[in-house]
C-alpha cells in the first residue's frame, strides 16, 4: 500500500532450475485503478531521468561475505552487538538499473543453476492519483520470451505526503567517493554528483558532502530546490523542495587554524546562507569523534565561533561526541552515536539550547551499518560506498565496508504523518522448466564565491 507521493518498493525473487536461465529480463505493466494510471517499467528510461517515471526495476548485485564483520579478518566494524557470525555468504548490496551499459549488471541477465537472483522494484505513486486498488501484471521473460505472468496489486491510500522533510536525514556522500570510481575531471563530477542527490531526494534522503565552497558553488541548487525540477529531469517526491541539511567543513575544517581565520569563515558562512538558503540547518562540523585529550582544542575553537563579534557568532558548531560535562556549553550540536544516546540528557541539553542528533551504527539502539545483517533489519545507511543510479553505476540500498557513510536522524518538526512502510516479496521459478517455490579525507576549498542572494 502507498500514499501519493511516495515511493514504494518490494522485491521480486526469480529461482532457477538445475539448468539455471539465461537472458531473464522484467516487465511491469502500467497499473490501473479504472480512473488513473500508474506508468510502467518499460519502455526503460533514460539514466538519471525521472520525468514521467512511474516503475523503476534494479537488479541486485550480490558480494560474497567470507569472514563476518565483527569477527578478528571480518573488517572495522566490531560492535557489541556484531552481525552473526552465521550470516556468510552472497549478500544483496547494490542495487543496478535496468537501464545501465551493457556488461554494468542490468537486464537482462544470467541465473546460474539453483541460484536466486533479487529484482527491487521502485514505484513512484503522483500527486493527485485517486485513491484506490490498482492492478497489473509482472511478466519474467527468458530470451525475449514470456515465461511468468505474476498478478501485482497496489493499494493508493487516500492522503498524500508532503514534499517537505519533516523528518531529517544526512548521509556522508560526496566528490571524494565518486571522483575516482568515474575517473572524473573537476568540471565534470558535479553533474554526475547531483544525479546522486537527485536519487536521494527522490527517496527522501539528504546527502552531504565535504561542505566547501566549491560545493556550494556547483550544487547551491541542492539546497534552493532548484536541482529538483523539470529542468534538471527531476519528478518525484520534494519537487522544487531543497534539501534541510548542510554540513561545513565536514569531518574538520580545512582553513587556517587560527582565531582570525574561523571568523572570517563564520562571517562568510552565515552571511551565505541568510542570504541565500534561510531555511537550511547549517552548521559546523568542527571535529570527528574527538579523545578526552582533544577538548581544550574543541573548547577553543567553539570559543573562536562564538565570541566572533560578527554574524559568525550565529553559526552552530557540530561535534560527533555523546553529551559530555568538559563540553557543555561549547558545543551547539551533539552527534551523539545511539550506543551512548539518553533521552534524558537530550532533553537537557535540548533545554539550554542545544541539541542532539543520533548517529546510527550501534544496535539494539539503532540498525547495524554492515552488509551481512540480519535479513529482517533496517539498513542504517542508505547511498554509501558505491556508484549510484548513472549509465554506468548502481544505486546501494545497504552500507558498504569500504567506505566510512554515517546516518544521522531526527526531527526538529513533530509529524503525524504515517512514515512506516512494509515491502512486499514476490517470487517466480524462474526456468526453461518451471517449478513450485513459495572515510574520506578533504582537500582544500576556493574562497566563498560571489553569488546572487536570492
Amino acid at each position: 500500500f502507498s500514499g501519493r507521493n511516495e515511493i514504494v518498493a518490494f522485491q521480486l525473487i526469480l529461482e532457477a532450475d538445475d539448468d539455471g536461465a539465461q537472458g531473464v529480463d522484467v516487465v511491469v505493466s502500467d497499473l490501473t485503478n479504472g480512473t488513473d494510471t500508474i506508468r510502467g517499467s518499460h519502455p526503460l528510461p533514460a539514466p538519471n531521468d525521472y520525468l514521467g517515471v512511474g516503475v523503476e526495476l534494479f537488479t541486485e548485485h550480490y558480494l560474497n561475505v567470507t569472514d563476518p564483520s565483527g569477527s578478528p579478518t571480518g573488517g572495522y566494524f566490531n560492535w557489541s552487538a556484531a552481525a552473526s557470525p552465521n550470516l556468510t555468504g552472497l549478500m544483496p548490496d547494490a542495487l543496478v538499473p535496468f537501464s545501465a551499459a551493457s556488461g554494468k549488471g542490468g537486464a537482462p541477465f544470467d541465473i546460474p543453476a539453483n541460484m536466486n537472483q533479487g529484482v527491487w522494484v521502485d514505484i513512484y505513486v503522483d500527486k493527485g492519483l485517486s485513491p484506490g486498488t490498482y492492478t497489473g501484471t509482472i511478466t519474467v521473460k527468458i530470451n525475449g520470451a514470456a515465461h511468468s505472468i505474476i498478478p501485482l496489486e497496489l493499494e493508493v491510500l487516500d492522503f498524500e505526503l508532503p514534499d517537505e522533510m519533516h523528518y531529517h536525514t544526512m548521509i556522508y556522500f560526496s566528490d571524494y567517493s565518486i571522483q575516482p570510481r568515474y575517473n572524473l575531471s573537476y568540471s565534470t563530477k558535479w553533474p554526475m554528483l547531483l544525479e546522486f542527490h537527485k536519487m536521494a531526494h527522490r527517496h527522501r534522503l539528504e546527502l552531504i558532502g565535504n561542505g566547501t565552497w566549491d560545493e556550494i558553488t556547483n550544487l547551491s541548487g541542492v539546497l534552493t530546490g532548484d536541482a529538483f525540477t523539470a529542468d534538471n529531469n527531476y519528478e518525484g517526491p520534494g519537487e522544487g523542495v531543497g534539501n534541510t541539511v548542510f554540513s561545513i567543513s565536514t569531518y574538520g575544517v580545512s582553513w587556517a587554524d587560527n582565531e582570525s581565520a574561523y571568523r572570517t569563515e563564520s562571517d562568510a558562512w552565515v552571511n551565505w546562507f541568510q542570504a541565500n538558503a534561510p531555511n537550511v540547518d547549517y552548521f559546523l562540523y568542527l571535529t570527528d569523534e574527538p579523545s578526552a585529550s582533544q577538548y581544550p582544542w574543541v573548547q577553543t575553537r567553539c570559543d573562536w565561533v562564538h565570541n566572533n563579534p560578527g554574524p559568525g557568532s550565529a553559526l552552530p558548531v557540530f561535534v560527533t561526541e555523546r553529551v559530555t560535562d568538559e563540553l557543555i556549553g561549547y558545543v551547539d550540536i551533539w552527534g551523539s552515536p545511539t550506543q551512548s544516546y539518553s533521552q534524558v540528557t537530550t532533553a537537557e541539553a535540548r533545554a539550554r539550547g542545544e541539541d542532539v542528533w543520533p548517529y546510527a551504527a550501534y544496535r539494539p539502539k539503532s540498525p547495524g551499518d554492515v552488509i551481512d545483517e540480519w535479513g529482517i533489519a533496517t539498513s542504517a545507511t542508505s547511498p554509501a560506498g558505491s556508484p549510484g543510479r548513472a549509465p554506468t553505476g548502481s544505486a546501494t540500498r545497504t552500507n558498504s565496508i569500504r567506505a566510512e557513510p554515517r546516518t544521522y536522524g531526527w526531527s526538529r518538526r513533530p509529524s503525524r504523518l504515517p512514515v512506516s512502510r512494509r515491502a512486499a516479496t514476490a517470487t517466480a521459478p524462474c526456468s526453461t522448466q518451471a517449478r513450485t517455490t513459495s572515510s574520506p579525507r578533504r582537500t582544500g576549498s576556493s574562497p566563498a564565491p560571489s553569488l546572487p542572494t536570492a
